[in-house]
């Protein structure tokens, strides 16, 4: 990896004073004309042309004039279209820089600059990826080594405290519906803390300090797939990483199924004996 920490500024190029008359000048300068059976750049073209030349203002015949001829800037043979043209030769005779220089730094500084937040991004999805797996690690942790009574009960949290302290208050309107809250959400979460629980303890297990997936799937794998309440036997189609590593699987789509793509933890090989619960 390269050694890249900072950006750096875009490069100021001091060929005219003013932005505005600056920006029209390279304008200019950046048009294309045919030059030498070729075509280029304008500031190509003039910083090709010899040192020592002295730009002067000529006659030259022109149809289209009334007086049969124009007046116009001219830099050796060359009869200029723009009086930038002249002023970019004598600064490049006083020793000014190259515009074609000045672009290959720009291009060099946003190349870097560009790579700069290439590795920002990658360290922050690194971290991000790191931080993911710490969660989902000890989410799966706290399920293999607790009893479901244990787990119930880190589910519901302060609830069922909650619920007995407001029986013995006073019976008010917002102390009621605070009651009703709590006796809809403790059954609720004590469902959805069983499901996670079985199924956890189900697909998971610990090795040691390490946590292992009891099952492996392959393409071609015969699976039982659970979404929206309805178990599905289907087959592994593909599989795929998402950015934290894990595991997506494209499954066969049949009659009924909605979204045939599916994580680990929704899925049993299809021979296996199905959850007795399931809540998705």
């Amino acid at each position: 990896m390269n050694n890249v920490s900072q950006k750096k500024e875009l490069p100021v190029y001091d060929f005219l004073k003013g932005r505005l008359t600056q920006t029209r000048a390279l304008n200019t300068l950046e048009k294309r004309i045919r030059y030498n059976d070729d075509v280029c750049h304008y500031y190509e073209m003039i910083e090709s042309f010899p040192a020592g030349l002295t730009p002067q203002q000529e006659q030259i015949y022109s149809s289209k004039a009334e007086s049969g001829h124009v007046t116009k800037w001219v830099i050796g043979n060359h009869i200029c279209n723009y009086k930038v043209e002249v002023d970019y030769y004598l600064y490049l005779a006083k020793g000014g820089r190259k515009y074609s220089d000045y672009l290959a730094e720009v291009n060099a500084v946003e190349e870097h600059n560009s790579e700069v937040d290439r590795l920002a991004r990658q360290a922050q999805d690194e971290k991000e990826r790191i931080e993911h797996q710490q969660e989902k690690e000890n989410s799966i942790r706290i399920a293999l080594t607790h009893t479901v009574h244990q787990y119930i009960e880190m589910y519901i949290g302060q609830a069922s405290r909650k619920l007995a302290e407001h029986k013995k208050e006073k019976q008010t309107k917002f102390i009621k519906d605070e009651i009703t809250y709590y006796e809809q959400l403790i059954p609720q979460r004590t469902a959805l803390a069983v499901s996670t629980h079985t199924v956890t303890n189900r697909i998971y297990r610990l090795n040691g300090d390490a946590i292992e997936q009891v099952y492996t799937y392959e393409i071609g794998s015969n699976v039982r797939f659970y979404q929206r309440g309805k178990t599905y036997i289907t087959t592994v189609e593909k599989t795929s990483e998402n950015r934290f590593g894990e595991t997506t699987y494209l499954l066969k789509k049949v009659e009924d199924m909605v979204n045939p793509y599916s994580g680990y933890n929704a899925l049993l090989p299809a021979e296996e004996e199905p959850y007795e619960e399931f809540i998705d």
